[in-house]
């Protein structure tokens, strides 16, 4: 299962994909490519630095992560946005390096309606982490999920134990929601975009949710903490 990585990508994540047969040139859009059953995958990969500069450069930072997922929907079958590398949960938000030696923080809710506003433009949003596990072998983990089980319209992660559902991913970030707490509101809710939008006593009829953890939800959406 061969595909093509950018020149510019990171030298270790590309070293290890050519050693796995893939070719490396200068693409249009995106980090990684391939292809299946005739559709076009591309992949923009972007790690916790990335999302946290975009929010400190305010509104060049943020329109140069829309563009780029822009022209990946426009070159590709599936785009795929790949994110999460460095991110780390606190009590108020995900928190990264900047890459000027400080960290940045950005509110939890920030980054949910980023990803809610990309997945209902059709966007594939896979999370992946950084515990042993780079970014091409999440790259190589989607693209064998693909050729087994992907079907249109679908963003959950494949069944690998570095990857998981987005909104999963998302939700434990809330102080008090645990990932069993986090399954059980993407089960009774469906979408991180409903649970924005849920009252105090909406999120108390979810199994596993007592008042003080509705509260801390609807605090950490509404109130940044």
């Amino acid at each position: 299962m061969s595909g093509l990585v950018d020149v510019h990508e990171d030298s270790k994540q590309k070293l290890y994909l050519l050693s796995k047969g893939w070719s490396e040139c200068s693409l249009e859009a995106g980090d990684y490519c391939f292809e299946f059953r005739s559709v076009t995958v591309g992949i923009e990969a972007k790690s916790g630095i990335d999302f946290t500069n975009s929010w400190v450069e305010k509104q060049r930072g943020i329109r140069r992560l829309t563009e780029q997922v822009r022209r990946l929907k426009d070159c590709f079958d599936i785009p795929v946005l790949l994110y999460g590398n460095g991110l780390t949960a606190t009590s108020d938000g995900y928190t990264t390096s900047t890459g000027y030696g400080d960290r940045q923080e950005i509110p939890w809710v920030r980054i949910a309606h980023t990803l809610v506003s990309y997945q209902s433009q059709g966007i594939v949003c896979l999370p992946y982490n950084e515990y042993g596990v780079g970014r091409a072998h999440a790259v190589l983990a989607f693209q064998k999920w693909c050729q087994k089980t992907y079907h249109s319209g679908s963003y959950l992660a494949p069944a690998a134990k570095h990857l998981i559902d987005p909104r999963v991913y998302m939700l434990t970030a809330i102080p008090g929601v645990s990932e069993k707490r986090a399954w059980a509101l993407v089960k009774h809710f469906r979408s991180i975009k409903v649970v924005t939008e849920a009252s105090i006593e909406d999120l108390r009829k979810v199994k596993d949710i007592g008042e003080v953890v509705a509260e801390k939800i609807y605090n950490t959406i509404n109130c940044g903490g």
